[in-house]
């Protein structure tokens, strides 16, 4: 992380000069091709950065009060991509054209701003939990309004991208949708009630955290469900899209601190099991081939995992 900092701000730094901060139509009318693409690389680093604040809880490379944050127009993304305009609205095509979904990105901001701030540490308990409530509607508005693009196979045709690599965008987003929960609810750790005695029962503290260990289990098994559908590899180990294994680790860590703090609670040994057929998948993507430059990684990540699931049973062993 500490290693690409430095290039990723000066990469910044390019685009800010070249103006790809500023909405396209601002620069020229109508916007050119440069910049068009420009507008596209400053999205790409949004993106990018939106999710290290998240991952960190560093403050942003970009700041947002400096840029022109309107989203890509169908005549933007069709001097990009060299595709005829586009029949439907862009903002519900923009996950096929960039990491992920623009508007989730906007939210992830919302996030990093409202719950990792500074600000956010002054914060009383009720506001601190009005804050995620209201966080977590955003990001529930987001999902409901996930539909598949009508053009869908304007896409496919067009060669933007192939079948598989629709069906994975789709699970990915559903995957983003999850993690996002589970990063706006454990912040309710926060609170100064729970501080000071984490084992208290304050009932707002104990619904958000009971919201994130649902949300890690359903994290865990679309990720399991989604490895039969494709049978391959996982979706989330794959060459081009190691940021994904990110969403996996977090609610493997998620449910891990579940628990340690209810390690009698019904859910635990179905939570255990889940998190050895994780383990499973860690140890089936080490041995493939497939996975060139991940094996290492692999390696560690299992080993992890593993010695989490060992820590849990050794738990509900002494709380038994």
């Amino acid at each position: 992380m500490n290693s690409i900092q430095p290039l990723f701000t000066t990469a910044i730094r390019f685009i800010f000069t070249l103006g790809g901060h500023l909405d396209p139509g601002s620069i020229r009318k109508p916007p050119g091709l440069l910049e068009v693409h420009c507008r596209s690389l400053f999205w790409i680093a949004y993106v990018m950065d939106n999710e290290l604040c998240l991952r960190t809880c560093r403050p942003p490379a970009i700041c947002a009060d400096y840029c022109d944050l309107t989203l890509p127009s169908e005549s933007e993304l069709s001097i990009e991509f060299g595709l005829p305009k586009l029949q439907t609205p862009s903002v519900q095509n923009l996950s096929l054209f960039f990491p992920t979904d623009l508007r989730l990105t906007l939210i992830q901001s919302r996030i990093t701003r409202a719950l990792h701030s500074p600000q956010a540490a002054f914060k009383s308990d009720a506001e601190l939990l009005k804050t995620i409530r209201e966080l977590d509607g955003a990001v529930d508005d987001w999902h409901a309004s996930l539909q598949l693009p009508n053009d869908l196979p304007n896409f496919l045709a067009y060669g933007i991208m192939s079948h598989e690599e629709a069906f994975r965008d789709s699970l990915i987003l559903k995957v983003q949708h999850k993690y996002l929960i589970i990063a706006i609810h454990q912040m309710s750790t926060g609170c100064a009630a729970w501080i000071a005695d984490p084992s208290g029962q304050a009932l707002g503290i104990k619904l958000s955290l009971e919201v994130a260990a649902n949300a890690s289990r359903a994290l865990l098994s679309q990720v399991f469900y989604n490895q039969d559908v494709l049978e391959q590899r996982p979706f989330w180990i794959h060459q081009n899209d190691r940021f994904q294994i990110f969403y996996v680790l977090t609610g493997v860590m998620n449910l891990f601190c579940q628990i340690l703090k209810e390690p009698k609670g019904l859910e635990t040994e179905s939570d255990i099991s889940l998190l050895d057929k994780i383990s499973e998948q860690f140890t089936r993507a080490t041995v493939s081939d497939a996975i060139f430059g991940l094996s290492d990684d692999l390696k560690l990540m299992k080993e992890f995992v593993t010695t989490l699931i060992y820590l849990t049973r050794c738990a509900t062993q002494r709380a038994n």
